[in-house]
């Protein structure tokens, strides 16, 4: 991929149709002039349980597996709305590569039939611009429909078909693709093949590029079953950046010392001491250190270091598996949040960033966040301590509307304590959707004793 190391993707809206329990609605986490002034995107997703949050995160977290030529997991069926018979993901992206900008629409269609999920149908849609802000007319790069012969528009299928040596190897593939539910834009065959090209085929085709670049070296997602493994001491999943190299989510073993390559080791290490500079100020007298128990050779030939994780409260050691799941979630993100703070190009998406972490502490990382960072960051959260911090254009509400799920609230004011507000409007309404199905305190107390006798 040319030019990789001058490329930026940032999430500007999430759309969501049939997807769980939403039948439809959108958020739009990022804005081209924030990216531009030199400001973060930070976008926190607020309400009742049940109400959409968690989707958002693990759509994305779907598109991410496409992009990095995954097969879509094997429980997607449950993914779609009960009693529908296809779900649509869509993400709007803002992209920009040397002097090139584009906006770019990502969409998938997944299917259900006999009970078996499949990709129906995905596309690729851009806008490109000079300067950012005259956008001219929306094209379609591609659309790959499973229905179809060929792909559309039939000049792109005829350009594409033309770079393997026979053209029904290109279609051949195409099925290839559909048959183990993977994109048809993101092997690294395709890939290979239009970066090779990009001179005759046109520059819009480095976009399948930068999608792939994006989900695999600047994309990262902290989502409920990655902070399930740590709270059971299962693994910690330690996020090691190298900022223009290569990238890696690592997980450690809770339950025992682990066995890892030497280069690795020296690779936490170095990500360790960098997370400690933050960590030490936000849990004063706090470091994470990683212990070399002992060495060996492994069956191939290289050296592989036992360590252990350690917290060390100001000299005293305990394995990191006996501290608090706040601890363990702290740790695991620290590095993440410390990525995005510094980088313009990383984009983190956290499900349920309160979860153990104390609620003054949240709200200082937010406001810090908000203020000084460079990337992305999408939040789920259920404390309301960042609504008295946060900026009111940077929170989403969901709704007990599952054809409209994510709003922004009305009738805030500048003066508004947005806390307040939002807690009113739970107790009293007054937006145009209703953010929370209310709840009896006597009929709960009548169910408690129902159901102990």
């Amino acid at each position: 991929m040319k030019n990789k190391d001058e490329s930026i993707v940032r999430i500007l809206e999430i759309r969501l149709k049939n997807y769980k329990n939403i039948s439809g609605g959108q958020i739009k986490p990022g804005d081209i002039s924030s990216l531009k002034n030199g400001m973060a995107d930070i976008c926190g997703i607020y309400g009742q349980n049940g109400t959409g949050k968690t989707s958002v995160i693990s759509a994305v977290s779907i598109l991410k597996k496409l992009f990095m030529d995954m097969s879509l997991p094997d429980d997607m069926s449950q993914i779609i709305m009960q009693g529908e018979k296809e779900t649509e993901i869509e993400i709007l992206f803002y992209m920009k590569n040397a002097d090139r900008e584009y906006k770019v629409e990502y969409l998938v269609v997944i299917e259900l039939d006999k009970g078996k999920s499949s990709i129906k149908e995905e596309s690729i849609r851009y806008w490109s611009s000079d300067d950012g802000e005259n956008w001219g007319v929306v094209r379609g790069l591609i659309v790959n429909k499973n229905t179809e012969k060929s792909i559309s528009p039939l000049y792109r299928d005829k350009e594409i078909a033309e770079l393997y040596d026979e053209r029904i190897g290109f279609h051949v593939y195409r099925r290839m693709q559909f048959a183990q539910n993977k994109s048809m834009f993101f092997s690294s065959e395709f890939r290979d093949l239009i970066d090779e090209n990009l001179d005759t085929l046109g520059e819009e085709y480095e976009i399948i590029g930068l999608l792939y670049q994006f989900a695999y070296f600047n994309l990262f997602i902290v989502d409920s079953r990655t902070l399930a493994l740590s709270d059971a001491n299962i693994l910690l999943p330690i996020n090691i950046k190298s900022y223009r190299g290569n990238t890696m989510v690592l997980p450690i073993g809770l339950d025992k010392p682990v066995y890892l390559p030497k280069e690795l080791v020296s690779d936490i290490e170095s990500s360790l001491l960098s997370s400690n500079l933050v960590l030490s100020e936000i849990i004063p007298g706090l470091t994470i250190e990683a212990k070399e128990l002992s060495i060996r050779t492994s069956e191939d030939g290289e050296e592989e270091i036992l360590i252990e994780l350690l917290s060390n409260r100001e000299g005293i050691k305990i394995p990191i598996r006996y501290e608090s799941d706040g601890i363990k979630k702290i740790v695991t993100v620290i590095h993440l949040l410390i990525a995005m703070y510094n980088y313009n190009f990383i984009t983190v998406l956290i499900d349920e960033f309160d979860s153990g972490i104390f609620e003054y502490l949240l709200g200082e990382l937010l406001e810090v966040l908000e203020k000084r960072a460079k990337g992305q960051l999408i939040f789920t959260s259920h404390n309301f301590r960042p609504l008295e911090v946060m900026d009111k254009n940077n929170l989403v509400f969901t709704t007990t509307n599952p054809n409209n799920r994510f709003i922004k609230l009305r009738n805030v004011k500048t003066n508004n304590n947005l806390r307040d507000l939002y807690y009113r409007d739970l107790v009293l309404g007054g937006q145009k959707e209703e953010i929370y199905q209310k709840t009896n305190s006597a009929k709960i107390t009548r169910a408690f004793r129902k159901a102990g006798i």
